[in-house]
């Protein structure tokens, strides 16, 4: 794993917060908050994806590692039954 990819890893695994920025599919750089829950990698072609709860989108997003310009672990924590709280919330309001 890289230095980001454990940075994700650690972030997961200590329920903390990140702040990163990102280049989606239409190549425009966005800067999110989320709260990560997996890291996975791509059977495919072998790439780390991080599931999370973006606070911008409301919902659960797959953030793939090589999109991620910069990240920041935060000094904030979350729980698994806020993001399930989270989606019920915004589940209610679709």
């Amino acid at each position: 794993m890289t230095k980001k990819e454990l940075a994700f890893a650690y972030a997961v695994d200590h329920h903390q917060k990140m702040d990163i920025t990102y280049v989606n599919g239409h190549n425009e750089r966005k800067k999110r908050r989320i709260l990560p829950t997996t890291m996975s990698q791509s059977k495919h072609d072998g790439r780390w994806m991080c599931t999370a709860w973006c606070e911008a989108s409301k919902g659960i997003r797959s953030f793939k590692m090589n999109r991620v310009d910069i990240y920041h672990v935060l000094r904030e924590y979350f729980t698994a039954e806020e993001i399930a709280r989270l989606q019920r919330v915004f589940a209610k309001g679709k």
